[in-house]
């Protein structure tokens, strides 16, 4: 994907903090109940970016089925807080962004969930420009002034969801080298055994 100029970062992590506690709320499960609709809320995001609402097939990933409660609210939370975001930095660029968008607010918000809360995002600075730069290079985007090395490397050193995969694989793969080894080791004293019984 071209990763076209988009908003200055400073611009993006200072709205990021400014973030209003509406933003931040826990999610009804039920759109309808409560006063705080994530459905309307992603509706006039993409109004005012692309100029079209939802479509009926879009608004599923915003329903909650019968996933994990709090995998699901953490998600929408962090819906709610990127529509904060981004709302007024892209402005209205109609047929740019859609389908990026959908993607990330799909998911790669379900798949950040997983690793951080908003409350993380917002307080903490380097997780603050992380999520700043995942959601500009979710969009095709890269922050204002910098090369698409630049934006690619500074991720990367940020990149706190790759690093727990990695740490992850590097365990698992560490506990299959300790399984293995004592497999050969029970093998070798079985070996030893039957070779001293013959004996």
């Amino acid at each position: 994907m071209t990763r076209r100029e988009g908003p200055p970062l400073a611009d993006l992590l200072n709205r990021m903090v400014a973030t209003p506690a509406d933003f931040l709320r826990e999610i009804p499960l039920n759109p309808k109940l409560g006063d705080f609709n994530i459905l309307a809320l992603i509706n006039d995001l993409f109004l005012h970016i692309d100029g079209t609402p939802l479509k009926a097939h879009e608004t599923g990933i915003f329903i909650f089925k019968k996933q994990a409660v709090a995998a699901y609210r953490n998600h929408m939370r962090l819906a709610a807080f990127t529509a904060w975001l981004l709302f007024e930095p892209l402005g209205h660029q109609p047929g740019l962004f859609r389908q990026h968008l959908i993607e990330w607010l799909s998911k790669g918000l379900a798949e950040l969930g997983h690793w951080v809360t908003p409350e993380q995002v917002r307080l903490e600075s380097d997780r603050r420009e992380e999520f700043v730069r995942l959601c500009l290079r979710a969009l095709g985007l890269r922050p204002a002034g910098e090369s698409i090395h630049q934006a690619e490397d500074r991720l990367s050193t940020l990149d706190s969801a790759e690093r727990a995969r990695t740490v992850e694989k590097a365990r698992l793969a560490e506990q299959r080298a300790r399984e293995i080894r004592e497999a050969m080791a029970r093998k070798r004293a079985q070996e030893a055994a039957a070779t001293y019984g013959r004996e």
